[in-house]
């Protein structure tokens, strides 16, 4: 069994309490996953000015119960390469974000 799992748009929103901002017509979010615990988030982002992808990890911030990002990878050149880049940096995280 894998220790990190996609899950859904829209179960990550309501779940997980994600704020939808940004800036739609910049970027586009294409896949959501989370770790076993539920405790670390990652999406991987579609740069539509560029065409490149990025791999954003979020975790429970200490202060409060939302998600904020602890961690990013920039110009990955496809979504391939940024799959696992992402759960390279959500597995690092789960350390510190159990």
């Amino acid at each position: 069994m894998s220790d990190i799992r996609e899950v859904k748009t829209d179960r990550v929103f309501k779940e997980f309490d994600i704020a939808q901002a940004g800036t739609p017509h910049l970027h586009q979010n294409l896949r959501w996953f989370v770790t076993a615990s539920n405790s670390v988030l990652g999406v991987v982002v579609l740069d539509l000015v560029d065409f490149d992808f990025s791999a954003v990890v979020m975790a429970r911030d200490h202060l409060a119960p939302r998600f904020t990002a602890v961690d990013l990878r920039h110009s990955v050149p496809s979504f391939d390469e940024c799959v696992p880049i992402l759960h390279d940096l959500m597995r690092k995280n789960l350390k510190e974000f159990p």
